[in-house]
């Protein structure tokens, strides 16, 4: 069938809703503060004269941020032999621009347009297809993207439409969001430099006062026909002061997903889970059984991923909230239990991509950061006005149990009125030689930072 049945199930219950929905009005402020680097509205407009103010008139806003980094870092084999000419250095500049369009009646334009730059290198690399010979790549230079370009529409008030390119709010929890199959990048354990890519769609919003929400999602990332369509919906309901909600993921010719995430507070911890459930056949393996590693998929069963997050806010030397820990666990059932990281087949992330299917997939596909496993947890502490009020503090760790691999990073950021921040960072992987965070991480690394927003 060309369009998928989920499409015309969404669409119905779109029209449903929209007819139930139409006349109750909303904040729109909070509507459209869920994207991953628009400035949150309520916080810019939050006065009902304000807002009134604005309603009616067009308005061009323009902000940005930009960041220079430097990370110099050493290997495992750096300890046994230390010399200055054996460490990396990694120098970065991202700036990122961020222009807010907003039209009379509710219509608004939104771009985060960003730049990167770093020194074009030219190295060699050895091939996993052929022994011996050195394949010359070049890397770094200077590259322009639109990590989030899309408009907001609505129809009176009720019905809210986001499209274009954007990253969605999809999921409770920090670091693992088990039931988000929509955006194209996830989120990452040490802190990105620059912001994240949006995938291509089309989300539908309609609430009902602040009781009930309805979202939808045409996914149209990488889609070249009409069946190539995704949509994934979710309703979402708030009780008293929890907020939960029940999604459904679905593609023609792939079997769906199914989710359940909430948010509440248990006396004054925080607390956010999400569960989401999974068909083997949907999700990519890689067969080692043979000379030559190829993909293939899991067994034909369902197969949970599971996360929990507690969050604490504790006072500090007589300043409320001064002290933030937040715990983490994740559970894969579709974990591997072999090591493609201790194979010498697939030693490294860099051989995986020169393996492919007989259709030509890399098979790097089949490695999710942070979900090879089954068992995983991290850990968020961090102290404001660390001896002073513009310095913070914060020490993370994250652990791939199975492996017993860690990467530990702690670090202090400068952050003072005039929007001048700095910060040093050292991050350090340690565990057993050829093991997730060990082949992902060098031994010892130090992220320096200097920026400013505007």
């Amino acid at each position: 069938m060309m369009i998928s049945k989920g499409l015309v199930i969404v669409s119905a219950i779109l029209v449903i809703t929209s007819s139930l929905f139409a006349q109750d009005k909303v904040d729109e402020n909070e509507m459209f503060s869920d994207t991953s680097s628009i400035i949150d509205s309520s916080k810019m407009v939050n006065t009902k004269a304000a807002t009134e103010a604005a309603g009616e008139k067009n308005s061009l806003g323009f902000s940005g941020e930009m960041n220079v980094y430097g990370t110099p870092s050493m290997s495992r084999a750096w300890f046994d032999h230390a010399t200055a000419s054996s460490i990396s250095f990694s120098p970065y500049l991202v700036g990122n621009g961020l222009v807010d369009a907003r039209l009379k009646g509710g219509a608004k334009v939104f771009a985060d347009l960003e730049t990167d730059i770093s020194p074009q290198i030219t190295d060699s690399v050895s091939s996993s297809m052929l022994p011996g010979i050195k394949i010359p790549v070049t890397s770094g230079g200077t590259v322009f993207d639109a990590r989030e370009l899309f408009l907001d529409a609505n129809i009176g008030h009720a019905v809210y439409f986001r499209a274009g390119k954007q990253v969605l709010q999809w999921g409770t929890c920090t670091l693992w969001n088990p039931t988000d199959l929509v955006n194209v990048e996830r989120k990452t354990f040490i802190a990105k430099m620059g912001h994240r890519e949006g995938t291509y769609g089309l989300k539908v919003h309609i609430p009902y006062k602040t009781l009930f929400n309805f979202y939808s999602f045409i996914d149209a990332n990488n889609v070249t026909k009409v069946n190539g369509l995704a949509a994934a919906v979710k309703a979402e309901v708030l009780l008293d002061r929890t907020e939960m909600s029940l999604s459904a993921w679905k593609r023609d010719s792939v079997k769906p997903v199914f989710g359940f995430d909430f948010s509440s507070r248990l006396w004054d911890v925080l607390i956010a889970g999400e569960a989401a459930l999974r068909n083997g056949k949907s999700i990519a393996s890689l067969d080692l059984s043979g000379p030559l590693p190829r993909l293939s998929t899991l067994n034909n069963s369902w197969l949970p991923r599971v996360a929990l997050n507690l969050t604490k806010l504790l006072p500090l030397a007589g300043v409320p909230d001064r002290l933030t820990i937040s715990a983490e666990g994740y559970y894969n059932q579709a974990g591997f239990d072999t090591n493609i990281f201790n194979d010498p087949r697939v030693r490294n992330l860099s051989s995986i991509m020169n393996f492919t299917s007989s259709n030509g997939t890399p098979l790097l596909s089949i490695y999710e950061p942070n979900s090879y496993s089954k068992y995983y947890a991290s850990i968020f502490c961090s102290i404001s006005q660390f001896f002073m009020d513009e310095l913070s503090f914060s020490c993370n760790a994250l652990g791939n149990f199975n492996q017993k691999s860690f990467v530990l990073v702690t670090g202090i950021t400068y952050a003072n009125l005039d929007n001048f921040n700095a910060g040093i960072s050292v991050i350090g992987a340690v565990g057993p030689e050829h093991t997730e965070y060990t082949t992902l991480y060098d031994a010892l690394s130090i992220r320096l930072q200097m920026g400013v927003t505007f």
